[in-house]
């Protein structure tokens, strides 16, 4: 069975599988490795920014003009990590996982109002 991890963001609570974990459990690590985990998740989600100015405040990658919607799209299109940075030389390996990481924390919340077309 995978361990269970609890991750607390803005108030909403996610709950988090993963086999990392269960590896870390077996050495006696598991709130070390929980409380890494989730510092680099803080940190990659620190890249995501929202400012009215910037694309009509949409998360962006860094302020920079790259929502993270048109990083989620090339992804979901069937680009790999490493094309789309050969074609965007100012993102990096960790900004394409910082929108990733928010992707995923907004699915996990409680509420979401989707707009389906």
């Amino acid at each position: 069975m995978l361990a269970r991890k609890e991750l607390s963001v803005g108030g909403m609570v996610d709950y988090h599988h993963s086999k990392n974990t269960r590896q870390a459990s077996k050495v006696g690590e598991n709130s070390q490795y929980a409380y890494t985990n989730s510092m680099v998740q803080e940190n990659l989600l620190s890249r995501i920014t929202v400012d009215p100015g910037v694309c009509h405040g949409k998360p962006t990658v860094r302020g920079l003009r790259y929502p993270v919607e048109t990083i989620l799209e090339y992804l979901a299109g069937g680009d790999t990590m490493e094309s789309l940075l050969a074609q965007f030389h100012d993102l990096t390996r960790e900004d394409i996982l910082a929108c990733l990481e928010f992707s995923r924390r907004m699915l996990a919340a409680k509420t979401a109002h989707l707009v389906l077309m």
